[in-house]
């Protein structure tokens, strides 16, 4: 079983994954992520870790709570006044990437290296062509894809809401 995988099911369990009615089937929930010891250490553990491997170089990290989690971590300042060079933009999830592409790609224009992390990537084509034209990698805890299968074999989904999960990275 993969690191995604097994933090896929542990999302599931500690119901920060929630299969939801409506137009998206499902919701993250910000509150249990962060309320949950077990799922906050194991989320902070892989974030800072995937920092590091991927983004050393970072003199700052931009975001919210779980950016300033990750800069408490790594001993790098949160969201100052005056960016230095290479940045780190730390996001809880990624749906269609409007908003990390427009603080982007501002960044971009004013010459910053920047890099995004995020907990949960909802896998949208719109995201990944967003974050294409502002010239940022994205990278990520685990996925809805991988999210989706955890919970159909875990049993939380049925086939037909499993299709429907997928049909999310259509957007």
């Amino acid at each position: 079983m993969t690191d995604r995988e097994i933090l896929s099911r542990a999302l599931w369990e500690a119901g920060v994954l929630e299969l939801a009615e409506g137009e998206v089937p499902l919701r993250w929930n910000s509150a249990a992520a962060l309320e949950n010891p077990q799922v906050r250490t194991l989320l902070l553990d892989a974030l800072e870790e995937l920092a590091r491997d991927h983004y050393a170089a970072a003199e700052a990290v931009l975001g919210g709570t779980w950016a300033a989690l990750l800069a408490e971590r790594l001993c790098l300042p949160l969201n100052p006044k005056e960016l230095p060079e290479r940045l780190l933009l730390a996001e809880e999830t990624v749906a269609e990437g409007e908003d990390l592409f427009a603080l982007a790609a501002a960044l971009r224009a004013e010459g910053k290296n920047v890099a995004a992390a995020a907990l949960f990537n909802y896998g949208m084509v719109s995201a990944r062509d967003a974050l294409d034209r502002a010239d940022v990698r994205l990278h990520w805890l685990t996925d809805l894809e991988t999210a989706a299968a955890a919970a159909l074999q875990e049993g939380i989904a049925d086939f037909e809401t499993y299709d429907r999960l997928l049909e999310l990275t259509e957007g």
